[in-house]
């Protein structure tokens, strides 16, 4: 498949580890878009097809990305080449609290984005759902327009749910009345240390299906169950970006593996150079994961997607259907 990006001709290929006997379609429920993919692979699975065109994006399409900034084509490019590699479904998280301060102009990327996805969407079979991003340590007011403008995308059913970002002492829970009666799905993710009565409140929000928290959870783990929450881990980001685990001690494969909800996710390619792939085999290098617990993960992301029950029920059709 050839596709260009600000005139530069781009091939892709099919490839990617679902061509391998036995193994699931994968599904990210995370891309942060601003980065691209790449790395880490284990001596036994270099040989994987997909490693040549990771190696093409980190050198050619990167590069256009930064110079260029189109995101629309951007993302029509990743869409296209995350089809390709037999990823079903992919949500594509924008962070844009603070791009509300030009609503007219950012309501018309945002159009262009819609439309450009829905269009390759169309021509590749390609799932795909959009996922703002808002910072709750943002000015009360920048958040508040953040989230009337998410709300106006969900009324168009462009988009079905956000990610809440909680930084420092930020607190989701001085928001829980407009967000129970916003009718959206909630992703949370805490990027610091939080008390586990405020923690409590914060998922009891309606609405909220993962989170994501690089903490030993064991003192809510039942309770995320009760509340059919999944636990969201990209691992090569969460090692990178936290001091609290080394991949010794990380402690999200053992509760997968004690039958809690974990959905795993690309994360941000941008800071890591990861993708959804190379996240799971860094899991099945690094913890024996099986191709039936890769599979029971892509069920577990497919349950917790952010779209509709139509498109829910093609994932899960398509995940029966796999060889």
């Amino acid at each position: 498949m050839k596709l260009s990006l600000n005139g530069h001709k781009i091939s892709l290929r099919e490839g990617g580890i679902s061509k391998r006997p036995g193994w699931p379609y994968l599904i990210d429920c995370g891309m942060h878009v601003e980065g691209i993919l790449g790395g880490f692979i284990s001596d036994e699975d270099r040989r994987i097809d997909s490693c040549r065109d990771l190696n093409l994006f980190k050198k050619k399409i990167f590069p256009l990305m930064i110079k260029e900034g189109d995101l629309p084509a951007l993302l029509t490019l990743l869409l296209s080449y995350q089809t390709l590699h037999h990823i079903i479904y992919t949500e594509f998280i924008i962070n844009f609290t603070n791009a509300v301060n030009s609503l007219k102009e950012f309501d018309e990327v945002m159009s262009s984005v819609y439309y450009s996805l829905k269009e390759s969407s169309e021509n590749t079979g390609g799932l795909f759902s959009i996922v703002p991003e808002l910072d709750t340590s943002v000015e009360e007011t920048v958040f508040m327009k953040a989230l009337e403008y998410s709300c106006s995308l969900h009324q168009k059913n462009w988009i079905k749910g956000i990610c809440l970002v909680r930084r420092g002492e930020s607190s989701i829970g001085s928001y829980y009345k407009k967000l129970s009666e916003t009718g959206l799905f909630l992703a949370l993710d805490f990027t610091t240390k939080i008390e586990k009565s405020r923690l409590l409140d914060e998922i009891s929000i309606p609405g909220v299906r993962r989170i994501h928290y690089i903490a030993r959870l064991e003192d809510i783990l039942n309770e995320l169950r009760k509340k059919k929450i999944a636990v969201q881990i990209s691992p090569t980001a969460d090692l990178a970006f936290y001091s609290n685990f080394s991949l010794v001690d990380y402690p999200f494969v053992d509760y997968f593996r004690k039958g809690y909800k974990t959905v795993v996710s690309s994360g941000y390619p941008e800071l890591t150079s990861s993708s959804i792939e190379n996240e799971l085999v860094m899991l099945k290098s690094s913890f024996g994961l099986s191709v039936e617990e890769i599979s029971a993960l892509s069920e577990f992301s497919a349950e917790s997607a952010f779209c509709d029950d139509v498109t829910k029920e093609i994932i899960f059709e398509k995940l029966r259907k796999k060889d």
